[in-house]
């Protein structure tokens, strides 16, 4: 992901919460300023981006468990929950649902909870989904078209926020912050390409995939 040589791009990050928090440490604050930066031509990935959305020390935990309502799965069931940290801080928290079964199956609908601990912007979270799913597919002459679509279903997030990603469909994926809709993609393999970011065995972490699947 970015290469920070040159200057940062300086953004405020809306934080409902920090009142009620202990204080980022410098170094913390440094990390989450530098994903902000602009992506060179030259190549470099994005590794601090994706480190921090996607998390390079995982502790995992799987469940078969019916879940709470939210999803927006007639009978969800827990497939599997992990937490993303960056260096042991904690980011956010994922659990995966699938409906009806408690068995991960690209058939059947899908969502995908994110419970954030850490602020992150529209722009950031945009631009990491962007490129994860070219990374991952590599080069498709719809991904502008698809990117497109996705583009509006961020928002700023803080600690507390939670998205969730629900699939119905295969061509769909709708997104839900603290449960109000933000978005509603209708897009050709909509699901398995926006959930394999994280689901795929192409992820940034294979292990991290298999857990989150309760495999």
């Amino acid at each position: 992901m970015p290469d920070c040589q040159a200057k940062h791009e300086r953004q405020s990050q809306p934080d409902r919460k920090s009142r009620h928090q202990a204080r980022t440490p410098r170094l913390v604050k440094t990390l989450l300023r530098q994903i902000a930066c602009p992506v060179r031509a030259s190549g470099l990935t994005m590794g601090l981006t994706m480190g921090l959305m996607l998390g390079l020390f995982v502790s995992a935990t799987s469940s078969v468990a019916a879940a709470q309502s939210g999803t927006g799965l007639s009978t969800p069931q827990k497939l599997g929950e992990v937490t993303f940290r960056w260096f042991g801080i904690p980011l956010y928290d994922a659990s995966l649902f699938a409906d009806g079964q408690p068995e991960f199956d690209w058939q059947r609908p899908l969502a995908l909870e994110l419970s954030y601990r850490r602020s992150f912007s529209q722009a950031q979270l945009m631009r990491a989904t962007a490129y994860e799913i070219e990374r991952i597919e590599g080069p498709r002459g719809d991904q502008a078209e698809f990117f497109a679509k996705l583009d509006g279903c961020f928002r700023d997030v803080a600690a507390g926020d939670r998205f969730v990603a629900t699939s119905t469909n295969a061509n769909q994926v709708a997104l839900y912050l603290n449960g109000q809709q933000t978005c509603d993609v209708r897009h050709s393999d909509a699901r398995k390409r926006f959930l394999n970011i994280w689901l795929s065995p192409e992820s940034r972490s294979a292990r991290l995939s298999r857990q989150l699947r309760g495999e």
